[in-house]
């Protein structure tokens, strides 16, 4: 899929902007969804906001361990009507149950980077796909 072919897409964020950002997920991209949690690593209430009914669903998030969050979120978005859910994470942590929350979720991919080892989560899923930003990363340092 291309993203920048999508023309019925709506970017969403699976948690409220944080207090500190300078300029919240909101603003930037729209569309998030609000999060409350009781522990970490355990989502208490999730309610979506915006519509996304017929609709490309593309979670955007900087990290996922047990990757409970952007389950239930997907979730939720096909429950909303969405015709397809996909994530865009910077880190994929992948602990746990991760793998196989993944595995049977709605998503038609998980996309990640390649800041943490993703080789083993690639062969375990096929939805999890990888990007290498080790040239950006470079270039940086």
């Amino acid at each position: 899929m291309t993203l920048a072919l999508c023309t019925t897409a709506s970017f969403l964020v699976p948690q409220s902007p944080e207090l500190t950002t300078p300029v919240s997920k909101r603003e930037l991209i729209g569309l998030p969804s609000h999060k409350e949690r009781k522990k970490a690593n355990e989502v208490a209430s999730m309610v979506l906001v915006g519509d996304v009914k017929d609709r490309v669903a593309i979670l955007v998030d900087d990290m996922a361990d047990t990757c409970g969050t952007i389950c239930h979120a997907a979730d939720k978005l096909m429950e909303a009507g969405a015709s397809k859910v996909y994530a865009i994470l910077t880190h994929g942590i992948f602990s746990g149950p991760a793998i196989s929350r993944i595995n049977n979720a709605c998503f038609e991919a998980v996309v990640v980077t390649n800041t943490i080892p993703q080789e083993q989560h690639m062969k375990e899923s096929s939805k999890v796909q990888c990007i290498d930003v080790s040239m950006i990363l470079a270039e940086a340092i």
